[in-house]
């Protein structure tokens, strides 16, 4: 079981890698100050803007943040790969609030931490937790016993809420596998009690199912700082998990 969860764990890290890119999330054609331009005036044109690139010559040679008005030379530190994985990307933001984005060897694009609510990313961390999910059933089918046996790690609300389920949909002549039939909460709750991984495993859980409620209900998850800090957080969770079991 462990070969077969280790195979599709890296089939799937690989597509996401492929699947979901920088370039994705950036925003281009790059607008930039030019070097004959007042900051106050280009301020007044793009009043959302709290990065301005600075152009001297054709080149982007400096960026100024807003509120400090201090003006940055540019250097490697600020660049980032349009190709780059957004799975090894995001967490980058927490150290820094703006990337500038290179195609090829030119700077044709920005990323900001507000990017991080863009579509592409929403896509990347359901498709992650879903995955997580998987991964946890595979544990139960192998793991778990029969039925009657991983269904006793449920509570009594979560056994009458499977029962429900399994009972409209045969009534509907519909007769999937009980496990099918499972939440996510369900899911954790019982590899949680066969694998004994304690009170943490279950809080760490509930916080991805938060990311996961968070992502599918279009709400905002990157409002501020410590929002981004806390979003990040619940993505390399998962992802640790996801390694965990695989592993």
């Amino acid at each position: 079981m462990n070969n077969n969860l280790n195979d599709v764990f890296t089939t799937t890290i690989s597509g996401l890698e492929k699947a979901f890119v920088v370039q994705d999330i950036t925003s281009s054609p790059l607008i930039t100050c030019k070097s004959e331009e007042e900051l106050s005036q280009f301020l007044e044109k793009y009043p959302e803007f709290d990065i301005v690139p600075l152009e001297q010559d054709g080149q982007i040679v400096a960026i100024i943040e807003k509120d400090s008005q201090i003006r940055k030379p540019i250097d490697i530190s600020m660049l980032v790969s349009a190709e780059e994985s957004l799975l090894n990307f995001l967490p980058y933001l927490e150290q820094q609030s703006f990337y500038l984005v290179l195609k090829g060897t030119e700077i044709h694009g920005i990323v900001t931490r507000s990017d991080v609510i863009k579509l592409p990313v929403r896509l990347l961390i359901f498709t992650l937790v879903t995955h997580l999910e998987m991964v946890m059933s595979d544990i139960i089918k192998n793991e778990g016993g029969k039925e009657d046996e991983w269904k006793k790690h449920l509570s009594k609300d979560q056994l009458n809420r499977l029962k429900g389920l399994e009972k409209k949909l045969r009534s509907e002549n519909i007769n999937p596998s009980l496990i099918e039939l499972t939440y996510f909460d369900d899911k954790f709750a019982i590899v949680g009690k066969i694998r004994s991984l304690g009170a943490h495993f279950e809080s760490e859980m509930k916080s991805i199912q938060n990311l996961r409620n968070t992502i599918d209900h279009s709400k905002e998850y990157a409002q501020n700082e410590t929002a981004l800090k806390e979003f990040l957080c619940q993505m390399e969770r998962t992802d640790h998990w996801i390694k965990y079991f695989s592993n």
